[in-house]
């Protein structure tokens, strides 16, 4: 986790370099949340990094949103709750849970 925590801080450094250039930065948010997640097996911590590159760069045309959600599902897998990570990745193929007629 030390050598976590020093990867994570100088991400973090770089990501405040590229603050004009939002796939470079969808990607390094998204590269801190894989470090929470697949070294430090903190969930909440990934879900937090995963959120923001979501929710700041929604439009983004490009894989790491994709990928991203993904990852979210993962999560709510690991956590055990099914329906939260179908919902997620049905949403994430542009299905609308609500109005398909699907139970998750």
């Amino acid at each position: 986790p030390a050598d976590c925590d020093a990867a994570i801080a100088l991400l973090r450094r770089v990501e405040q370099l590229a603050l004009k250039e939002p796939p470079h930065r969808a990607d390094l948010v998204k590269e801190i949340g894989d470090i929470f997640y697949y070294y430090n097996h903190d969930l909440d911590a990934a879900l937090q990094e995963y959120d923001k590159v979501v929710g700041r760069y929604p439009s983004l045309n490009d894989n790491i949103v994709r990928i991203t959600k993904l990852r979210i599902g993962d999560i709510y897998l690991d956590k055990g709750d099914g329906d939260k990570a179908r919902a997620t990745t049905m949403a994430m193929h542009g299905y609308n849970v609500r109005s398909s007629g699907l139970h998750v």
